[in-house]
């Protein structure tokens, strides 16, 4: 699945707009409570799929699940940056092989300039590892 970019641009606004932060859970925080498989009370937390319809997560699943959550929430900037990144450089290597196969010597040095800015900010964007 390919985000488009229309998708990318919403999960940068929910990214901006959620509470800033590295974000966790704690199982003391939590308002709602039920008796575990070990006889323990652990947090419930609740995924709502429509208004009327709830599903409960609890014990190790509520774990996992707030572990992802916290995981995705934090990720989520430098994926959607690196995302925007590649892109460019996609759009910068076209250009060049457009430029290549219309022989336009000019038009070749500009597309060069951009995938080396694109490559540069591809990059920055991912601390420069591979």
């Amino acid at each position: 699945m390919r985000l488009s970019d229309e998708q990318i641009d919403e999960l940068e606004k929910l990214n901006a707009a959620r509470t800033q932060g590295e974000w966790g859970h704690s199982r003391t925080d939590m308002d709602s409570y039920t008796e575990d498989e070990f006889g323990e009370l652990s947090p419930v937390a609740y995924v709502y799929r429509d208004p009327e319809r709830r599903v409960p997560f609890f014990g190790e699943q509520f774990r996992n699940d707030s572990n992802f959550v916290a995981a995705a929430v934090n990720a989520l900037p430098a994926l959607l940056a690196e995302v925007r990144a590649a892109r460019r450089v996609v759009e910068a290597v076209e250009g060049m092989l457009h430029q290549e196969v219309t022989g336009d010597p000019v038009g070749r040095s500009r597309a060069r300039t951009k995938l080396d800015q694109a490559l540069e900010a591809y990059d920055a964007s991912t601390g420069g590892a591979p």
